[in-house]
């Protein structure tokens, strides 16, 4: 995450249990404050739902104005989340603050452009009244933004101020629900979309105000971000095949014996998607534990190499430094698959004994089972993958993840044919066979890191070119090059 380890060297640098339980927490926020404060929202809402005793068929409609927007807003940032968090840290690292804002503006415009359009032609084919089309719309606008101010946010000091914008969203969600029920008199169905909407705006238009703020200039080069897409093409390919990779599975099986249509709308499967739900959460920790050891860890040595590397260090130092960074990355890459495995384990005792009682049974809970293994493999894969984009692997990365988006589409398929049996195999196979495939990839690029590092690299570098250059150059008429 684009400069998050600036930041987090800081708070682990400090000594005592509290410093540490207070660097967790604030990598928490960064990390997954999205991801959990959405999911406190779902759960909220089911609950919400059953209190009042909603009809399935408005329960339904519920869900599905919720998710196919959280669904759908990551696949459409997704295209755009890699470049420029790649463009944000090569300008944290060159101090060239005053170009961070015009990028967030920029990558923000493009990024509702695109998801605008696509979203109103969705809405338009869809027999729903308009009253239930425009609030799931305005939210999948927003989540878009807020998926792309994860990449900003991580650069923040003040954490506390991420904290307050989450948690006066979330509030202001509650207050929004009970003034639309009790005093608008509004239906339940609207007045938790209308909620969300309102909830959501104040969490955007907050994290907005602090990102602007705290970058302080707004250059006007708002666009110049995209001419790295003719050199990180590939980051492109990866996140988007990723993103697309992670809920394939989910699509599938919405066209399954397992699906259900709401209004003509939307259509999924909730015996599948609550599982895939509830397997998802169970791999949070590992995000955090990988964010905090990568950038507290493994960079400081990572660093050091290449340091020496560029500044004409000896060959033994070189070598030395070469081989501690590569023990240390192992032993942080088994410390996380130890740890989380742990995690992973007991989600699936607890979750056995305690989602029944939010409704997960039976086959569902069969699933929730497979998946929570599933998804510690998928998310171990990811990790892996990351380390090969730092150094530079970005082919491997995009192998490894065709591999995956593959072959869980093609066993997802297999396993809805089987049936009910091996219903969750399909991805929970595919995640396996990406996270083999991406440690043996690490593997062999790692024992031959000096070849990749002094002899792969190009004698002569090439100038910069490409169509998105060209048309960067044709916008802002002035030299763009790196």
């Amino acid at each position: 995450m684009a400069g998050i380890g600036f930041q987090l060297k800081k708070l682990f640098s400090d000594k005592g249990y509290l410093y540490k339980l207070r660097a967790y927490f604030f990598s928490t926020i960064v990390t997954t404050g999205p991801i959990i404060m959405c999911t406190c929202l779902i759960v909220f809402i089911q609950l919400f739902m059953n209190v009042v005793k909603l009809p399935y068929i408005q329960k339904q409609l519920i869900i599905g104005s919720i998710v196919y927007p959280f669904v759908f807003s990551q696949i459409i940032t997704s295209v755009f989340s890699m470049v420029i968090t790649r463009y944000v840290s090569d300008l944290l690292y060159k101090k060239e603050y005053n170009k961070i804002n015009a990028s967030f503006m920029g990558v923000i415009t493009l990024s509702l452009i695109i998801g605008g359009v696509l979203g109103f032609a969705f809405y338009a084919r869809s027999p729903l009244h308009i009253r239930y089309k425009i609030p799931p719309y305005i939210l999948f606008m927003e989540l878009i933004i807020l998926w792309l101010q994860t990449v900003y946010l991580s650069a923040f000091r003040d954490y506390m101020r991420i904290v307050k914008g989450f948690l006066y969203g979330i509030l202001i969600i509650v207050i929004t629900i009970y003034i639309c029920l009790s005093v608008l008199q509004l239906d339940v169905t609207m007045s938790i979309l209308i909620g969300m909407d309102v909830g959501f705006f104040v969490i955007v238009s907050m994290l907005t105000y602090y990102i602007i703020k705290y970058f302080n200039k707004l250059g006007k080069d708002y666009f110049v971000f995209i001419k790295y897409i003719d050199k990180y093409a590939s980051l492109i390919y990866i996140s988007f095949f990723y993103t697309l990779g992670i809920y394939g599975h989910n699509f599938l099986f919405w066209r399954s014996n397992l699906g259900v249509t709401i209004f003509e709308t939307y259509v999924f499967a909730p015996v599948y998607d609550v599982a895939v739900f509830y397997a998802f959460l169970t791999v949070l920790p590992a995000t955090v534990i990988f964010v905090v050891n990568v950038e507290t860890s493994f960079y400081d040595r990572y660093k050091e190499y290449y340091s020496l590397i560029t500044t004409n260090g000896n060959g033994m130092k070189i070598s030395k430094a070469r081989d501690k960074m590569i023990y240390v990355l192992w032993q942080e890459i088994r410390k996380l698959i130890e740890i989380q495995f742990f995690i992973s384990l007991l989600c699936m005792i607890l979750g056995n004994i305690f989602l029944p009682y939010v409704g997960v049974t039976g086959l569902s809970l069969n699933i929730f089972i497979i998946l929570s293994l599933g998804s510690f493999c998928c998310f171990m894969m990811f990790f892996i993958m990351l380390i090969l984009l730092y150094f530079e692997d970005r082919k491997g990365a995009a192998m490894v993840i065709s591999f995956f988006f593959i072959g869980n589409i093609l066993l997802t398929q297999v396993s809805i044919r089987l049936g009910e049996v091996y219903y969750g195999f399909g991805f929970f196979i595919a995640s396996i066979l990406g996270f083999a495939i991406a440690v043996t990839r690490l593997t062999n690029y790692l024992n031959e890191i000096d070849y990749h590092t002094f002899c792969s690299q190009p004698v002569i570098a090439r100038e910069n070119s490409g169509v998105f250059h060209r048309i960067v150059k044709v916008l802002y008429k002035d030299d763009t090059e790196e």
